[in-house]
Order: structure tokens, then C-alpha cells, then sequence
């Protein structure tokens, strides 16, 4: 089911605070239609009406939440999947880029895809152009990459560790130090800016934290929707709280699933 039809009552939910006391107050105060939020949900992902109510009660936040102790994440990116943009500017200039329109359960996103992985998963599914200004000497193929094809079997929750797509990490060693804690957070866990900031043995640099996680540039494969606000919130996102929410119901979900044995999607 298209992610359309779940976005309205996330909006709602948008609308009311982000977060309820309880399901029934929040259905009967804003007039929605229980038993077709339930049918939705289940249509669009196999998620229950629990697991909804569960992810957006407050106090799923502080639940969730990572120990912020928690010591500094040995490498996840494989050596040699870091560029620094320079070193991408001149490696990417005689590459070929594959590129393709995806369809992922939270709508379609732009999938950019070099020789050594995916370099830009966006939301802004027509960016390709500007692409293609910057990189003049590149040859943009409109095709599915091998990596690209991974994508889908991604979003199966039980084959992630197998199918994980290979990605290609292009930024500062700060931002890919921030994204590599991000990558080392596991599905249905939730982290604050804090958290990251004390885990790479840099405490005060929030705001640096919290820009660098705005500038990730594939979106999902390097879950920037995990990382929250302290004050229990899911706070802000670069495609937008109500994508965030999506993304972090879908995750958690689809880990209950795991945990009791069910199939995933």
C-alpha cells in the first residue's frame, strides 16, 4: 500500500503534539476512524494498532534510548568506502553513476549508485539534474544498480545483515565519525545528539552533531531518523518529522515481529 494513504493520520498526530496519553483520547479528540487507521496500518506494513499506539505514547522515547555511556563504535563503513568530497570531486569525474526512482514503503526516493556503492539515497527524487551540473564529465546512466536492487530486500527486517546495500560515504571525518555511531544503532533502538556527541569523545559539540546528521546524504541507510531530542521528542528531520515517525514505527514494528518469531515483511 502506498505511503500516502498512512500519511494523513501522522499529520494528525503531527497536529495533536507528536505524542498521546492514549489512542482512544487522541481518536476520539480528533474525530479519526479506529478501525480504519487499523486496516491502513496493516495494509501498508503489517504494523498493528498496538504497535502505533506503543511507538507514539509518551514515554517511547526515554524506552528506547541507547545508554548514553555506551563507548565509541569500532568502524562500521569498510575501509576504503570514505571519500572526502575533494577526493570524490576528482575520483567521480571519468565514473559512471547509476541512478533510479525506488519505491520504499515511505514513498520514492532518488537512488545514486557508483562503483564502490550508493552515494545519495534522497526524497527529492528529481535532484538528478543537479547532479549532472555538478559533475560534468560523469556518465549519469538512468538504470538499477546492483547495490540498488539490495534495497528492497532491505526493507525485509529479518535479511538486513545479508542484503545490507554497500554504501559510499562522502563528507568530513567528523560528519563520517557522527554517521558511523548513527550506522552502529540498531533498528527499533533510539539515540540523542548528546549520546553521539559524548560516543565520539566530543561532548560539546552538539549543534556540530546535530549539523552533520541534517547533511547525511543517504537517507535510511544511515538512520538519522534514530537520533532524538532529549526532552522525549523525535524532534525535526531532514525530509521531515512526519517521514521520521514513518520510519521509526516501521523499524520498531518490524523488530516486534523478529522478537516474537513472525515473518517480517
Amino acid at each position: 500500500m502506498s505511503f500516502a494513504l498512512v500519511e494523513p493520520y501522522l499529520r494528525k498526530l503531527e497536529s495533536y503534539g507528536g505524542v498521546f496519553s492514549s489512542l482512544d483520547t487522541w481518536v476520539a479528540t480528533l474525530g479519526v476512524d479506529k478501525e480504519a487507521l487499523e486496516t491502513v496500518l496493516a495494509s501498508w506494513a503489517q504494523i498493528s494498532l498496538s504497535d502505533f499506539e506503543t511507538v507514539f505514547t509518551h514515554g517511547f522515547v526515554q524506552n528506547q534510548l541507547v545508554h548514553e555511556n555506551k563507548p565509541p563504535s569500532s568502524p562500521t563503513i569498510p575501509p576504503g568506502l570514505t571519500m572526502t568530497r575533494e577526493e570524490f570531486a576528482r575520483w567521480v569525474q571519468e565514473q559512471r553513476i547509476q541512478y533510479q526512482r525506488v519505491a520504499t514503503p515511505f514513498g520514492k526516493v532518488l537512488v545514486l549508485e557508483s562503483a564502490k556503492g550508493i552515494v545519495s539515497i534522497s526524497y527529492e527524487v528529481n535532484a538528478i539534474d543537479s547532479w549532472k551540473k555538478r559533475f560534468k564529465s560523469t556518465r549519469f546512466i538512468e538504470e538499477l544498480g546492483v547495490e540498488t536492487k539490495k534495497l528492497h530486500r532491505y526493507f525485509i527486517a529479518s535479511d538486513r545483515v545479508q542484503e545490507r546495500p554497500k554504501v559510499l560515504m562522502v563528507g568530513t571525518a567528523f560528519q563520517i565519525q557522527v554517521w558511523n555511531e548513527l550506522l552502529s544503532t540498531d533498528t527499533g533502538q533510539l539515540v540523542t545528539y548528546k549520546s553521539i556527541a559524548q560516543r565520539i569523545q566530543n561532548p560539546k559539540a552538539l549543534r556540530a552533531v546535530g549539523t552533520a546528521v541534517g547533511q547525511t546524504p543517504i537517507a535510511y541507510l544511515i538512520p538519522c531518523h534514530r537520533i532524538v531530542n532529549t526532552n522525549g521528542k523525535m524532534g525535526k528531520y531532514r525530509w521531515g518529522s512526519v517521514l521520521k515517525k514513518a520510519m521509526n514505527l516501521y523499524e520498531y514494528s518490524q523488530q516486534q515481529r523478529i522478537n516474537i518469531g513472525i515473518s517480517a515483511i
